[in-house]
């Protein structure tokens, strides 16, 4: 092996000039302004840590760069430090090259191991630019404590909030199972409004019950009653009235009829099939066989027409008794006569007020002891209540959900179901304050509202979307993209006006009942925020920009999430502390029109247009990032 060259030239430092220009600079020396600086970053104790991590990172970059400038010199190198010309010899004979190589080598060694540990350090105490850490750069890569801490935050009642709903709801796959002898599973109230938040809710209230908010409300809103004749210009009338389908188990479907306003159940169907087969055989092995299909095949649903296509729904929350509501709104036959036509774009410009009606069906429920409250098959839904009107079609409905529990409303004459909040064709945000009258007679009853209790549109706009905060505040978006806040307590009044988005805000959701003051909204430019009513004009977020904004947005309370769907029909998870950064928990089979999460379990619920179902529980995956998706449709 042929030797290695090496060069002959003497290592020597440059001369050394009279004149040091620099040497009244007080520079590279001990008592240098960077090392002062240094010396105080490092001695204050009363800054945030966020912001004494950043100055020690910084600190500990200059330490590195002083490191790889002192003792990183080349072979050829011709300059020289202070602290090298300390150590140079007075002779001219050169330094053992062993020595320097050996010296050399431990110094590299000493930089590399310094290197390292600080890198190690940095990867431990990663943070995301917003000032929340990032799981994915921990020091143990993605540990679920680190993942948990990361999406719920470090406070106690929240990771407390996120402990019980996870032992409760985990072991749900996809749908809510029957609870199991530990507790667990199946169906619970919301932790949210357990023990003194329900108290504290309920008492909102107090402004409506004891302090006359309902006879001011009452006072200024007007109805009156209609008979059945009568109210046939509200109703819309579709050009087929019976609807034709086909039902039942695969290869003996039955051709199933459905008048208008009627309702077929579901085991209908099933029972047709069962008798065919009966008359089949007549074998003991067979009817047995027979028996159990009919117990697992037992569907408790039901099919409504209600004439025309559905255009939004909602349920009547927090009602006691044997009996639930469910409230919808449709659309007018494309051959009615009752609308005009607009002669501008329609989502800006308001329309002609024409006869409407919204649709309230009662739904009974069966109790049994130790078991949750389930709607009754055998007695089958009625329709109890027309709410008839001229302001044109509603847009939107949304009951006020915040519990009351008040026993006075038991020795009224009516059923009081709430406050119901809407948006109209017409431009207007009206409250109408809804009660059934108690009669023991099924037949439906119809009432015409001329004057809301509260209504409101701004000028030279149109309100599109709305989403109740408290039970005295009503948030309010246009098209213009401005949020408007109401109070309805004493005169409603508006207490908050200001711009949210640059354009037409699609659609509106609050964090109740963890966090009220929490919005979000998207609007048609694509943008989807989350904004903190508290100081608007600062605290708000922005998630990843879509082409094609969320249309429908859900809260679920036990997961602390928003649930949206983006443009390519991804079902995401927004966490209230990482909104930028969602969570994928499922993919849609086609374009959503409906979502919507339970307040007595984890899972979510979401309608396509194809009119699939698609259910899925997102706790799983948003507890173990690597659990995979399930979901049924």
């Amino acid at each position: 092996m042929p030797p290695l060259r090496r060069s002959t030239r003497s290592r020597v430092p440059n001369k050394r000039y009279n004149d040091n220009p620099f040497e009244d600079l007080d520079i590279l020396s001990s008592a240098s302004e960077i090392e002062r600086v240094a010396q105080g970053i490092l001695s204050d104790s009363d800054e945030d840590d966020e912001f004494a991590l950043e100055k020690a990172n910084q600190n500990e970059g200059i330490e590195e760069e002083e490191i790889s400038f002192d003792e990183g010199l080349s072979d050829g190198s011709g300059i020289a430090t202070p602290a090298d010309e300390d150590n140079i010899s007075s002779t001219d004979e050169p330094p053992n090259e062993a020595d320097g190589d050996a010296s050399r080598k431990t110094a590299r060694d000493r930089v590399k191991a310094k290197l390292a540990a600080r890198k190690l350090k940095q990867d431990k105490f990663e943070s995301h630019i917003r000032g929340v850490q990032d799981p994915i750069h921990g020091s143990i890569h993605g540990a679920r404590l680190e993942h948990v801490l990361s999406i719920f935050g470090p406070d106690t009642k929240d990771i407390g909030h996120f402990a019980r709903c996870r032992d409760q709801w985990l072991g749900d796959t996809v749908l809510p199972s029957r609870t199991n002898p530990q507790g667990t599973r199946g169906f619970h109230s919301d932790f949210s409004h357990d023990g003194k938040n329900r108290t504290k809710a309920s008492a909102e209230w107090h402004w409506y019950y004891g302090q006359g908010g309902r006879e001011r409300l009452m006072g200024k809103q007007k109805s009156h009653s209609l008979s059945a004749d009568e109210a046939i210009q509200f109703v819309p009338r579709p050009t087929n009235s019976t609807q034709t389908f086909l039902m039942g188990p695969y290869g003996n479907q039955k051709l199933c009829k459905l008048p208008y306003l009627s309702i077929f159940p579901l085991d209908d169907a099933w029972e047709h099939a069962d008798h065919t087969d009966s008359d089949r055989t007549d074998s003991l092995k067979n009817k047995r066989k027979r028996r159990k299909r009919r117990r697992r095949r037992s569907r408790e649903g039901w099919l409504l027409n209600v004439g025309t296509g559905v255009r939004c729904m909602d349920w009547v929350p927090k009602q006691k008794g044997e009996t639930q509501f469910l409230t919808l709104s449709t659309l007018q036959p494309k051959n009615s006569q009752l609308q005009t036509p607009f002669k501008q774009a329609p989502a800006f410009t308001p329309s002609n007020g024409f006869c409407s009606s919204i649709q309230i069906w009662s739904f009974s429920v069966s109790t049994a002891p130790d078991q949750p409250p389930k709607l009754d098959a055998n007695l089958r839904p009625q329709l109890s209540l027309v709410i008839c009107s001229e302001w044109g079609d509603p847009r939107y409905l949304k009951w006020c959900p915040m519990p009351r529990d008040f026993p006075s409303e038991a020795t009224r004459d009516d059923i009081p179901l709430g406050l119901l909040a809407s948006i109209w064709t017409d431009g207007y945000a009206r409250v109408l304050d809804i009660s059934i009258p108690k009669s023991e007679s099924t037949t439906t009853k119809y009432i015409q509202y001329t004057e809301p209790a509260f209504s409101i549109k701004p000028p030279h706009t149109i309100c599109t979307s709305l989403c109740w905060l408290s039970t005295t505040n009503l948030a309010i978006g246009h098209a213009n993209g401005f949020l408007a806040l109401y109070s309805l307590v004493a005169s409603p009044s508006l207490t908050l006006y200001l711009p949210l988005h640059e354009t037409y805000i699609n659609v509106l959701a609050s964090a109740y009942p963890l966090a009220p003051h929490l919005l979000a909204s998207s609007c048609m430019s694509g943008y989807f925020r989350l904004t903190d009513l508290r100081s608007p004009a600062t605290s708000t977020v922005l998630a990843q920009r879509m082409r094609m904004p969320p249309s429908q947005i859900a809260f679920s309370s036990s997961t602390m999430c928003f649930i949206a769907v983006d443009e390519g029909e991804m079902v995401k998870a927004y966490p209230l502390r990482r909104f930028f950064a969602p969570v994928y928990v499922g993919r849609m089979p086609a374009t959503p029109i409906a979502v919507d999460t339970g307040t007595f379990h984890s899972c979510v619920v979401m309608g396509c247009a194809d009119g699939s179902t698609l259910v899925t529980n997102p706790l799983r995956k948003i507890s173990h990032p690597k659990v995979p998706l399930g979901s049924i449709t």
